[in-house]
């Protein structure tokens, strides 16, 4: 049976893609994904004349925390309305996230490693080196290094960033288990 290869559905369905992770797409997931793409190169032109503006030939990520699971870097003045951007180194085996922002979107990206990523109403996702996703906001949301991984966020405020969904108990659960 065809199926969309992110939700499930087995409606409105836009394929088949060859080459891709996933054949077939339905009209939602399709539309978000698009939206992702666009919402990336955009960010790239932001970024790109942000640093331009700021005189400064590369971001400047300042260390906000460090754990057994790995460390977190900020990037903020970049965006508007006090939204920021997040590097998160994490190891093999932890869990980051378990929040949801009630106001903005927030799009991320893996710079190297492999994640899977829960966002609620989705099934689960692999993500490996380039490859990203748009969380909707009031979506709960989590990842899971597979490997030792680099990713980064953008489009949260600090604010939201502290927003703990229901989600974050599974965050919790495989922590501490890595921890022991």
């Amino acid at each position: 049976m065809k199926e969309c290869g992110i939700c499930g559905s087995t409606k409105d369905l836009i394929g088949p893609y060859a080459g891709g992770p996933i054949a077939w797409y339905c009209k939602r997931c399709r539309k978000t994904i698009d939206k992702y793409q666009r919402l990336h190169k955009e960010f790239k032109v932001f970024i790109e004349e942000q640093i331009k503006k700021a005189g400064r030939k590369m971001l400047e990520f300042e260390k906000i925390h460090e754990d057994k699971r790995g460390e977190i870097y900020l990037v903020t003045g970049l965006f508007p309305e006090g939204r920021e951007l997040t590097l998160f180194t994490t190891k093999k085996g932890y869990a980051r996230g378990g929040c949801i922002h009630k106001d903005n979107d927030e799009s991320c990206c893996v710079l190297s490693g492999v994640i899977e990523y829960y966002i609620e109403g989705r099934r689960p996702e692999r993500f490996s080196k380039g490859r990203g996703t748009l969380i909707p906001k009031n979506h709960q949301h989590f990842f899971i290094a597979l490997t030792d991984t680099i990713v980064v966020e953008w489009g949260a405020t600090p604010a939201e960033k502290k927003q703990k969904g229901k989600w974050r108990k599974y965050v919790d659960e495989i922590n501490e288990r890595n921890l022991k």
